[in-house]
């Protein structure tokens, strides 16, 4: 059977690709929100026939080249995200199938690259209290990281599908479980970074009794290479760590709820 003969009665092409885009998109919409996993299984299956589907329709008719849905909504997601845009552009490679996963990994370590280094106390020097404060995040973003490589791991063992694993359905209630603790975490984390920065660039522009050297221009050696902050006041890096962790927050879709102490 030739690889072409479903498509031989298709009257209006264009007109079919457009559906398979809509059909693609709702399948691609179940797998990104359903809590039943045999459900989700059915949906990557189904998208897997249809986007095979998608290209031999395209190839068959000559139709007029065009990005894929996921190359859509990525270039969606690039226009919309400010952060995530910049992120993509690098040519960070994908490492997990779960599109849901993968940004939120980019985005951890992103932080981890570029803001976190200013939580020194060679770089943001602050009273008493607020070192105390800027120390703890620290501590805390390595907890986030730490449930983020726990959950790659699972994903990994999961979406290898190796023979012989009897528990692979009890592994992927726990992969739902560890998603949504990954989720929770870093809606926490970066609800607590917004309030942080926020009362420290209003101490800067008012009295700066709290931030010590909030119009210091960063600086970075050498050797760590060039950073995304580099020549931006401490009260800049600020505003925009701030502006990076709503991003994200936004991203992350978590009621106000979870992200209180």
């Amino acid at each position: 059977m030739d690889e072409f003969d479903d498509l031989q009665d298709i009257e209006n092409p264009e007109k079919e690709l457009a559906r398979l885009d809509r059909v693609i998109a709702q399948y691609r919409l179940i797998v990104r929100t359903t809590s039943d996993l045999a459900q989700q299984d059915r949906a990557k299956e189904k998208l897997k026939a249809l986007r095979s589907h998608r290209k031999k329709l395209i190839r068959m008719f000559d139709l007029e080249p065009r990005e894929p849905e996921d190359d859509q909504v990525e270039a969606r997601e690039r226009a919309s995200r400010r952060f995530l845009g910049i992120i993509l552009r690098e040519g960070v490679e994908k490492t997990i199938s779960d599109p849901e996963v993968n940004k939120l990994t980019l985005y951890l370590r992103f932080f981890d690259a570029e803001f976190l280094s200013i939580f020194s106390e060679r770089k943001l020097r602050l009273d008493f209290q607020h070192s105390l404060e800027r120390d703890a995040f620290f501590q805390r973003f390595q907890d986030t990281l730490k449930k983020m490589k726990d959950l790659e791991d699972e994903l990994e063992i999961v979406e290898s599908n190796r023979t012989g694993q009897s528990d692979i359905g009890e592994r992927k209630k726990r992969v739902m479980r560890m998603k949504r603790a990954l989720t929770i975490e870093a809606s926490r984390l970066f609800n607590s970074i917004i309030r942080f920065a926020a009362e420290l660039v209003k101490d800067i522009e008012e009295e700066g009794l709290k931030c010590l050297n909030g119009n210091e221009i960063i600086r970075f050696e050498e050797l760590e290479g060039k950073r995304y902050l580099e020549g931006k006041t401490i009260k800049e890096a600020l505003m925009l760590m701030r502006d990076f962790a709503l991003e994200v927050i936004e991203y992350l879709n978590i009621p106000d709820f979870y992200g209180q102490e």
